[in-house]
This record gives C-alpha cells, structure tokens and sequence, in this order.
C-alpha cells in the first residue's frame, strides 16, 4: 500500500482530500502544520516515509516552499505535488524549484491529482 503525505491547514481539505485517498487505497498521514510535517518524517516509530505528499503553499503564516525542501531531502524518491490559490507563475516556479514534481491552483477536482499520480506510477 502506498503512502501519501498531505499537509493542509484549511478545514475543508482536510476532510475530503484525506477520505479520497483512503478510499483510492492509500495509506494517509494528514498533518495540518510544517512542525507535524516534519516531527512525523522524523518518527523513527513511522518508519514509513510517503511515496507521494501534498502541500498546501501557505501553511497559515508560513511557505509551504521550505516543507517540500525538506521532503525532497528526506525523501528524495517522493512524488510531491504543492498546491495553491496563486495561480501566477511565479509561485509555480518557487514551488517546482523548491523540489515539487508538479503544481496544481485551487479550487482543483480531485481526477487532477489522481492523473499526476497515475502518470506517476503511484497508483493504477
């Protein structure tokens, strides 16, 4: 089974983006800050690094940039897709720069991330 990663802070996609992925099969760790993010990556009772991460860009006052850093870091072989409501260029290439595999605005369906990871080869 595989394991996705998701960092979100806001409400709504910490409901349905985790129940998507449990039923799509997925081993799911939601955290809602950079600090659970992190302290979970460190678990050494975790023992189960993701296979793919989302992440919200803005984590409350802060970039969701540094946390794909030290994702990519820690987990060199991880599909991380980086989420935002910046729909400019800019953010996109902070985010691909950053380490992310790809770059998705919100509001986005769910089919989006599905096929990113399906090209992948995260799930079938």
């Amino acid at each position: 089974m595989a394991t996705i990663l998701i960092v979100v802070d806001e409400e709504a996609m910490a409901r349905w983006l985790p129940e998507h992925f449990v039923e799509a099969g997925w081993d799911v760790r939601l955290v809602r800050s950079e600090e659970d993010a992190l302290a979970l990556l460190e678990d050494e009772e975790t023992q189960r690094l993701p296979d793919a991460a989302i992440v919200d860009a803005v984590l409350g006052e802060v970039s969701g940039f540094a946390l794909i850093q030290d994702i990519r870091r820690r987990v060199p072989g991880a599909f991380i897709v980086c989420a935002s409501a910046r729909a400019g260029g800019v953010a996109r290439m902070k985010a691909l720069a950053a380490g992310a595999n790809a770059y998705i605005t919100k509001p986005f369906a769910l089919g989006d991330i599905d096929l990113l990871l399906k090209e992948r080869g995260e799930v079938s």
